[in-house]
């Protein structure tokens, strides 16, 4: 550094964060960040001289190497965190896989409140075609971003001081992902007021927007003191987050309210096939390898039908009950009833029920036979998979995770299908043996889907029934298990 550019304070060699000293860089294009000067950026170039793609006239003949762009930040331009995927790539176009390409150039230009321009070197040292510079669009302080895809995600920052009075987010969001903040004390307590639940879901694309929650987005009282944030977010980018000393304007997310959750009855299965196997199937959450030859094929109501629909088998040997299911789910897993919650509502959003009838000797139709009521979940905040067995409907003995019980569920990458393999030991069911082959037993199989905040009920569908009686708890009307 100097005063003067012509007396010079000592070179202070660059420490990486990654610790890794064999990439070769060339130039940097450090510069102050705008709107945050305290922050350094930098865009040097990296050189892979040994690379060499030859495409035709594509490469310098006899002359090796390629270039990328990389991006790095510090807060006292010694000190770098260093991005290693590239931040400007070569592209489709054969000409800039050559070296002295993609060189960022100095300097940031704003356009607008949503748009900043940088440059990029292109088409360097090609016969017949003439070196350009390319001009890149920025989103405002979007180099990079914390993300979470469609399963969901959250982090917590680490205890922070602002003065200000409103929070304001650069994000971008799916249309069906969304962002939610929570704001707690230095020690992690959620404030009242400011909890996940007491803000509507944000969702959405904006460089500087305000956050509010149901009392209000003024954090004036909050100011000068230590909190930490707390960011759930499924689908969605977050960019950046500052408080701004003054009122802001603020977007929410408005949701139109469901129509009451519907049900699709239908006697297709009179009868389920439960087939004796003579080991116990992966429980491991992915069901693949199952026989799906006998599986029980469950649909919502029309107006769900292409995006809500599960298929579900069963089989059995002398020690469990064995199910799997795989559950096509808009909003998959998800399921806020908490191990202590009411289990009359364990089935009020994604949930598998079975009813299956006590193995006890006696007839389906015979008076007092129990039927247990079993429902299967995923407990989102718990973080695991739950079940509450009900005998013959008598809440007062319902009992939650009852020993032996496994389960375990698995959510497909792309946040729209989820898999449960499931175990249920013959004396959880109230039952002293297992079935023998060729015994039948009353039987249904219900499968409900939840809303996207998990505490409410979409829709649902009934299948393993006498009849197709619109009502669901109708044990006259259910259906039959056959065991093999």
């Amino acid at each position: 550094m100097s005063p003067d550019f012509i007396h010079w304070s000592q070179p202070v060699e660059n420490v990486y964060a990654d610790g890794l000293e064999d990439i070769h860089l060339y130039t940097n294009a450090t510069l102050p960040f705008p709107g945050a000067e305290h922050i350094y950026l930098a865009f040097p170039n990296r050189f892979l001289e040994r690379r060499w793609v030859r495409r035709g006239q594509a490469a310098m003949p006899d002359t090796p190497g390629c270039n990328d762009g990389l991006f790095m930040v510090s807060r006292d331009g010694v000190h770098w965190t260093r991005y290693l995927d590239a931040w400007v790539r070569p592209g489709a176009d054969p000409r800039n896989w050559t070296q002295r390409n993609n060189y960022p150039a100095w300097g940031i230009a704003p356009v607008s409140a949503t748009e900043w321009s940088m440059f990029v070197n292109e088409h360097y040292g090609q016969p017949g075609t003439p070196g350009r510079i390319r001009r890149l669009s920025i989103r405002p302080h979007g180099f990079v971003s914390v993300r979470a895809d469609a399963r969901g995600g959250e982090f917590t920052t680490r205890p922070l001081i602002f003065a200000g009075r409103c929070l304001c987010l650069n994000y971008a969001t799916a249309a069906a992902g969304q962002i939610q903040v929570e704001i707690q004390d230095a020690e992690g307590n959620p404030l009242p007021g400011f909890r996940l639940e007491d803000m509507d879901p944000l969702f959405g694309d904006e460089v500087d927007g305000g956050v509010t929650w149901q009392a209000g987005g003024d954090l004036s009282a909050l100011s000068g003191k230590p909190v930490r944030l707390r960011f759930a977010m499924r689908d969605a980018d977050l960019f950046a987050f500052r408080v701004s000393p003054a009122e802001h304007e603020v977007t929410s997310g408005a949701v139109a309210p469901l129509s009451p959750p519907t049900y699709r009855t239908r006697a297709t299965y009179g009868e389920v096939r439960v087939r004796q196997v003579s080991s116990p199937p992966s429980l491991d959450g992915d069901p693949r390898d199952w026989d799906w030859s006998d599986a029980v094929v469950i649909r919502a109501p029309d107006q769900y039908a292409d995006f809500c629909h599960a298929r579900v088998v069963l089989c059995y040997d002398r020690e469990a009950l064995y199910v799997a299911a795989q559950v096509a789910d808009p909003y998959p897993m998800v399921n806020t009833l908490a191990f202590d919650g009411d289990m009359r509502r364990s089935w009020s959003s994604d949930a598998l029920q079975l009813h299956l009838q006590a193995v006890t000797g006696a007839p389906p139709a015979a008076a007092g036979v129990v039927i247990n009521d079993i429902r299967l979940w995923y407990a989102t905040g718990e973080g695991r998979a739950g079940c509450c067995i009900i005998p013959g409907n008598d809440m007062q003995q319902a009992r939650v995770n009852p020993e032996g019980v496994h389960s375990v569920y698995r959510c497909r990458e792309d946040g729209k299908v989820y898999s449960l393999t499931c175990r249920l030991p013959w004396p959880a069911l109230s039952s002293p043996r297992a079935p023998r082959p060729g015994e039948r037993l009353t039987a249904c199989i219900q499968c409900h889907w939840g809303t996207e905040t998990g505490d409410g009920l979409l829709c649902g569908g009934v299948e393993v029934r006498a009849d197709n009686a619109p009502e669901v708890y109708v044990p006259e009307s259910w259906g039959l298990a056959l065991f093999e």
